[in-house]
């Protein structure tokens, strides 16, 4: 009789299919959790708790081995996480072709995935996997529904369970995520088995508790999941058990797992990635030795010793610290010895492989100790060696960067669902004083009328002599004037200084957006209304190509019109204003005698009502 698959079992008995066959998985590839209890202690040099499932004190986790004393495998792993993971890049949705609307809605849906982004902490998330792919080879994240909300977080890549066999030639069909998970957590998500969850934070995980295990407040919680074998198959399924019981079974009909893998070198077969910690075990393991050698010839040869004449008499076998003592002695007098522990050769030697360490790895050491070659200076300069440092790190920063958009899609893909179900997925959008709500429903559009693309994260120098050199080739092509440029070398704040800038052009922008989105508000005389007219001018161009309603076209012809007004009203009180101040330089010309004398106010000027600044903060519109 063939022998069924654990997602072919009945609903009362998948569980126990599914932990027979994760134990005898884990009994299997007993190799790679061993792999990454060894990658984490030459990472941290602590036996960590949450890893090694023969622990159980909760005092020892954090007791230093004592086995580490330079950790080369640290510093370089931190590293490459902070030259790599650590510039943010803007998830974007090209449409091409497409109509206004859609546009619009692309728009919409890039400010719902940056809220979304935030509201999960997806980026921290993120660096986190990254960093467990240089320790352990590859980094996960799950992001997953939960209550009608979106969640994204980094999983240990020791509780992710594939077969490997499977992955010979192509990606796993079935992925077991094996997690301790708090009794009362499992009793709050599902209450009718609350007894059988209690059973089974007392057995111990009687399968597996031959190499693990547990406290009473916590129960072994397996979740697995098969791929649909085909587009209409029916075999795709997802389970959650524990030890005696079945909490959860359902149909499961994507064609991906609720997880990103992030890998530092991928395998040539197989599914786990190989990472920097494994790479440089031998090294890190060699300089560990010499460390040990160094500090015995240290301790047993470099002591400073004291060589006495046994024919001297009145010797006092002993030292102190008495300032000026006299010490009477007869016969040649004591000689003082520090001899030299270990050989220069040795030291250069183990320097040698803490500097290979960093060319295995591919990381300049200076960017270990946050220090710039000599003589670099400039932001050209800096740009140009950091370019240069980032092309050994062309295919990793690559691959961290895909998992941006790749996120994206799974948010997008899981919004969809709880729209099916009639639920709301909003997210909040915060820009630089902007916070903006933006509901799923009115953001979504089609699979197939867009496209993913990142945006570069900020490039402007951070360290101080980039940034002065940045302020004075801003001054050089015209970008800010002397007293700017003179102000900034004294605090080179360019975020700001660029800010105020754009001010002018970004005004326009956000007008544009307004009026595109349906909102007018008429132009003031403090806008840049020559750039304006301009640049509304060219996005009523295109949006009435786009195809956008009447409506928004009227609101932005009905802009420009009372931006030109404003313009022309300006000109004319400018053109009065200097008109008033020829006829005040003039001298007054003499007029014939009257009968009746001169007229009250002869030869001065009219007086305007108001000022002409007062009559530019009047309401503006068009004129009727």
């Amino acid at each position: 009789m063939m022998e069924m698959f654990w997602w072919e079992e009945d609903e009362e008995t998948v569980h126990e299919a599914v932990f027979a066959y994760v134990e005898g998985l884990e009994e299997t590839q007993k190799y790679m959790h061993e792999l990454n209890i060894r990658n984490a202690r030459l990472y941290s040099n602590v036996d960590l708790l949450g890893l090694d499932w023969s622990l159980t004190q909760r005092d020892y986790s954090r007791k230093s081995l004592g086995r580490v004393t330079e950790n080369l495998i640290q510093s370089v792993c931190d590293t490459a996480t902070s030259v790599i993971a650590g510039q943010r890049a803007r998830v974007t949705f090209q449409t091409d072709g497409a109509e206004f609307t859609v546009q619009r809605k692309a728009r919409m849906l890039e400010k719902w995935i940056e809220g979304k982004f935030d509201e999960t902490e997806f980026h921290k998330e993120a660096t986190r996997a990254f960093r467990d792919a240089t320790i352990f080879g590859t980094g996960a994240l799950k992001i997953y529904e939960h209550l009608g909300e979106i969640f994204c977080e980094r999983v240990l890549i020791d509780e992710i369970k594939v077969d490997e066999m499977e992955c010979r030639s192509s990606d796993p069909r079935q992925l077991h995520h094996v997690k301790f998970v708090d009794k009362e957590v499992l009793k709050a998500d599902f209450p009718d088995f609350e007894e059988k969850i209690e059973e089974s934070t007392k057995q111990r995980f009687n399968r597996q508790g031959a190499y693990r295990n547990m406290d009473e407040n916590t129960a072994v919680c397996v979740e697995s999941y098969h791929l649909p074998s085909g587009k209409n198959a029916k075999d795709g399924k997802r389970v959650i058990s524990i030890s005696g019981a079945t909490l959860l079974v359902e149909s499961w009909d994507k064609d991906y797992f609720p997880f990103l893998f992030y890998r530092w070198s991928e395998p040539v077969c197989g599914f786990y990635g190989q990472g920097l910690a494994e790479q440089l075990t031998g090294i890190q393991l060699r300089i560990n030795k010499l460390n040990a050698f160094i500090q015995k010839a240290q301790d047993l040869i470099a002591v400073p010793r004291v060589f006495v004449d046994i024919a001297s008499k009145n010797l006092k076998m002993q030292l102190n610290n008495e300032i000026g003592a006299i010490i009477p002695y007869r016969g040649k007098p004591p000689v003082f010895h520090s001899a030299q522990a270990v050989s220069p050769e040795i030291y250069n030697y183990k320097e040698s492989l803490w500097r290979r360490g960093f060319e295995v790895a591919g990381i300049s050491q200076m960017s270990a100790t946050s220090k710039k070659p000599a003589g670099l200076e400039s932001a050209v300069a800096l740009r140009e060696y950091n370019d240069i440092n980032a092309q050994r790190f062309a295919y990793q920063s690559q691959e961290f960067e895909r998992l941006a958009p790749k996120a994206a899609e799974r948010f997008i893909d899981i919004a969809r669902d709880i729209q099916k179900r009639g639920g709301e997925c909003k997210s909040v959008f915060h820009a630089k004083k902007l916070v903006e709500k933006i509901c799923f429903k009115e953001a979504a559009i089609d699979d197939g009328t867009y496209r993913i693309r990142l945006e570069p994260a900020s490039i402007l120098s951070r360290t101080p002599a980039g940034r002065s050199q940045q302020v004075v080739e801003w001054a050089q092509s015209g970008i800010i004037d002397t007293d700017e440029a003179r102000r900034l070398l004294n605090h080179p704040d360019l975020e700001r200084t660029a800010d105020l800038n754009n001010a002018a052009i970004e005004d326009i922008e956000a007008t544009i957006e307004d009026l595109l989105d349906g909102k007018y508000d008429p132009p003031e005389p403090y806008q840049h209304l020559e750039m304006g007219m301009k640049r509304v001018q060219l996005a009523y161009l295109k949006a009435r190509r786009d195809g956008a309603p009447e409506d928004i076209l009227e609101n932005m012809r009905r802009w420009i019109e009372s931006a030109d007004y404003e313009l022309k009203l300006v000109a004319q009180l400018a053109q009065q204003e200097m008109m008033q101040a020829q006829m005040m330089m003039q001298p007054p010309q003499a007029s014939p005698p009257t009968a009746g004398g001169p007229a009250p106010g002869a030869g001065v000027p009219p007086a305007a009502a108001l000022s002409p600044q007062s009559q530019l903060l009047k309401p503006t519109g068009i004129p009727t």
